[in-house]
């Protein structure tokens, strides 16, 4: 199930994010609801729930179910938005229900819900029939063996919410955090726990942290802080802020940029202007070079919800934000980009079809600042919960064999030791695969009806019988229409092959090995086999040369015996009821 703070910072760029210092005395939902505080807009929209009649009863189980999916209760939100469903709210409720369903778990059930929206809208038959795909993948992969193993770095993390972790230096990583000693002295009325500021610890191994501090009283301020991101060279940073001293005023998360002093520490962060109107900005991350900067943005000229932005520098500062737009962005929600070495943009959707909550997908590049359809990267990297800030390590020579990829994320799943939690992940590499390719085929002669007549070619036999043989199977199948059958096989094995066509030809066989192949995880061996079945000519003599005898001697010399061996020999094994 989803935490608080996950959707809590989601929603800072979803919504317009309140002023978080202060208090007031709120008396009902709806005030609640629209300042934010969903944790008591929850209790008190339920009394009012129960109160209210027609529309404004919807209405209410619509606010009801919203607050619920914003402080991470995916099971209760799935059922105030059932209600809200079958109160007629004019929204799409069993889309919202359906999502939240899959963010509980319940996969079966949510397909369901996708069915019956296919049905009572056919203008979006494409769309659920991609949820729909999505609850079955979700299935699939949750009851499939796993090359990925996911690690939650106890080390680091605490009973409050810590996410982003990102590399500063060699052995230094910084995270957000909202552990009881971050700064500021009044307490987010969103989540009613410290504000979130940015941390460094000391990494000692992988998994391993220690020494954890505040980073620098430049960027950690009395409001929310964070997520942060650095340069290549690790002189410029990014980072997140949102929040002011004014209760009653909207404010907007912006990104602010600050340079690192030769002496040490960072200079005053400045605002960086991305767009003409004030918009939620956050979550940066650097480009491969010095000069782009991604982040998330709730624009209302985009695809819908948050989308992914980028700005590239120039001589007159950063350039106004550029939409990334299909098919990275979607009606949903795109957060948290981080771009690996090879250019890949990784990123968190739940417009994008997934396993749950927000996902985390991979799209390669494919030129500058565009990238291909995106890939979701599965379970168990990603749940049901919400999975996003991905880091994505470096890999050793040595490790590139063995590993598709390894590096860090943030996610709500359950099982962790606080809100959000950071996790280590590596993703092996499948084991080496190998195949075996049959194809049958029978002898195109000079003279047709002269078997012993000058072979011009070969063409394949449809259909033919096909015995595959081992100490683990042995199963009868049939070659298709090109003559071939393909099947994979298990590694360091003996094969028999034993090919047949009916009684107009003689049958034969073939021995085939997978031992001696030293394939590499993730590579694929094709063992290919050819096989030639002799067409039976009635009442035709046969010539089989090379059948030699020393000069007035009866016995059969070594090299003719061999000669017998593989004709008349093997042709009467594969064919025990031929009378020679």
């Amino acid at each position: 199930m989803k935490h608080l703070y996950t959707r809590s910072i989601f929603f800072l760029l979803l919504l317009v994010a309140v002023a978080c210092s202060g208090t007031k005395e709120i008396t009902d939902g709806p005030t609640a609801y629209k300042l934010k505080k969903y944790a008591l807009a929850t209790r008190l929209l339920k009394a009012d729930f129960e109160k209210a009649e027609g529309t404004e009863k919807a209405e209410l189980a619509w606010q009801i179910a919203t607050s619920y999916a914003a402080i991470g209760k995916p099971g209760a939100a799935a059922e105030w938005y059932k209600n809200a469903m079958e109160l007629g709210v004019p929204r799409d409720a069993p889309f919202a229900y359906g999502k939240m369903l899959m963010a509980d778990g319940q996969y079966e059930k949510a397909k369901r819900v996708f069915i019956d929206i296919q049905k009572a809208e056919p203008y979006r038959r494409v769309e659920m029939r991609e949820w729909i795909a999505a609850c079955e993948q979700a299935k699939e992969w949750l009851a499939k063996e796993q090359l990925t193993t996911v690690t939650n770095l106890s080390t680091i993390n605490s009973g409050a919410a810590d996410f982003a972790l990102t590399r500063f230096s060699n052995d230094e990583w910084v995270f957000v955090s909202s552990r009881p000693d971050a700064t500021g002295e009044e307490a987010d009325q969103w989540t009613g726990r410290p504000f979130y500021d940015v941390y460094i610890a000391e990494r000692n191994a992988t998994t391993q942290f220690s020494d954890i501090r505040g980073f620098d009283d430049m960027v950690n301020g009395p409001y929310n802080d964070g997520p942060v991101a650095f340069n290549p060279s690790y002189t410029e940073m990014v980072f997140t802020r949102c929040g002011s001293d004014d209760m009653m005023v909207n404010d907007y998360c912006q990104l602010y940029y600050s340079r690192r002093a030769p002496e040490g520490g960072w200079s005053e962060p400045e605002v960086l202007v991305l767009f003409e109107d004030s918009v939620n900005i956050g979550q940066p991350t650097w480009g491969q070079d010095e000069n782009t900067i991604l982040f998330a943005a709730v624009e209302p000229q985009g695809y819908g919800g948050s989308d992914l932005y980028y700005s590239v520098r120039t001589f007159e500062g950063w350039s106004p934000a550029i939409n990334l737009g299909k098919p990275v962005n979607t009606s949903g929600d795109e957060t948290f980009p981080s771009i690996g070495k090879d250019g890949t943009l990784y990123f968190s959707s739940d417009g994008h079809p997934g396993i749950g909550g927000l996902d985390l997908f991979a799209a390669p590049k494919r030129e500058k600042n565009r990238w291909n359809a995106p890939v979701n990267l599965g379970y168990p990297i990603n749940s049901n919960g919400d999975d996003f800030g991905l880091t994505v390590l470096p890999l050793s020579e040595e490790d590139q064999i063995a590993f598709e990829i390894k590096g860090y994320l943030s996610s709500s799943r359950p099982g962790g030791k606080g809100l959000d939690d950071i996790y280590y992940f590596e993703q092996r590499k499948p084991p080496a695969e190998y195949f075996l390719t049959v194809t049958i085929e029978e002898k195109q002669l000079a003279e047709p009806n002269n078997p012993s007549a000058e072979v011009i070619g070969y063409q394949p036999i449809a259909g033919a019988q096909l015995v595959i043989s081992s100490n683990e199977r042995n199963d009868t199948v049939y070659v298709d229409t090109a003559g071939q059958y393909l099947t994979e096989v298990p590694a360091n094995t003996d094969f028999t092959l034993y090919a047949s066509n009916g009684p107009d030809y003689f049958s034969t066989s073939k021995t085939t090995t997978t031992k001696g192949y030293n394939a590499l995880p993730g590579e694929t061996v094709t063992v290919e086999i050819e096989i030639v079945l002799d067409r039976i000519f009635k009442e035709q003599e046969i010539v089989i040369p090379n059948i030699y005898y020393d000069f007035n001697d009866w016995a059969i010399r070594p090299d003719a015996a061999d000669v017998l061996d593989s004709t008349i020999y093997k042709l009467l094994v594969d064919n025990p009821n031929i009378v020679i």
